[in-house]
């Protein structure tokens, strides 16, 4: 039947040709909605931020590389007109903004695929990336005794509460603390509080947080 076998093969397979062109250009509208044309002046001047801010001592003070969402966080939210212009929000717009900038900034991965960011001039990173993860450990080591100790006669707290009590812990007054009218700080500060909340959602053996009372409490070991 010729007929009907010509019809067959004009048949087309899948969606119709209309409905493939369609998609194909809403895709291709999303994509250049999402472009963005690159204000040279002002990528460079969002760059130079960036670096000041990881050659900062207080913010890097081991100088060697930092997660690459601490540092874009840092972009977005200090200067975000510079950030919508140099990176904009496209897909992958911060890794091409990174990737566009090599002579000013290194972006790797580390274990799970977890990347950090570190600049050419930091060519002892290694060296200082070993340095901050010890005291990073240590600082971890700390604050998770103080918590536990500061929650073993309450079970829980406001975290609010123990942020002001922190200072004055015995893990951080030392010997000379009945005798010294003003204390030192603690060897080991207290992160910021987002921090904190972070540090204490890893160890959900250890303590339970309510993110709509902003309590912590101490789990039993039976729990």
């Amino acid at each position: 039947r010729p007929a009907e076998a010509a019809e067959d093969a004009a048949e087309p397979d899948g969606e119709p040709d209309g409905e493939v062109n369609v998609k194909d250009s809403r895709r291709a509208a999303a994509r250049k909605k999402a472009m963005i044309e690159i204000d040279p002046v002002r990528e460079r001047a969002l760059v130079e931020h960036i670096v000041g801010f990881m050659a900062d001592p207080a913010v890097n003070p081991c100088q060697g590389s930092l997660p690459v969402e601490r540092v874009q966080n840092f972009a977005q939210t200090t200067h975000p007109e510079l950030y919508g212009a140099a990176v904009g929000h496209a897909h992958n717009g911060w890794k091409r903004f990174l990737a566009r900038n090599p002579s000013d900034f290194v972006l790797f991965t580390v274990e799970r695929s977890k990347c950090r960011v570190r600049l050419p001039t930091h060519t002892n990173w290694q060296d200082a990336d070993k340095m901050e993860q010890q005291q990073r450990s240590t600082a971890d080591t700390h604050v998770l005794a103080c918590l536990t100790h500061f929650l073993a006669g309450r079970r829980k707290c406001v975290l609010d509460d123990f942020i002001t009590a922190y200072p004055e812990l015995p893990e951080n007054r030392g010997s000379s603390a009945d005798s010294s009218p003003d204390p030192p700080p603690p060897p080991i500060p207290l992160p910021p509080r987002g921090d904190l909340v972070r540090f204490i959602r890893r160890h959900p053996q250890v303590f339970q947080y309510d993110s709509q009372e902003f309590v912590v409490t101490l789990k039993s070991e039976d729990t």
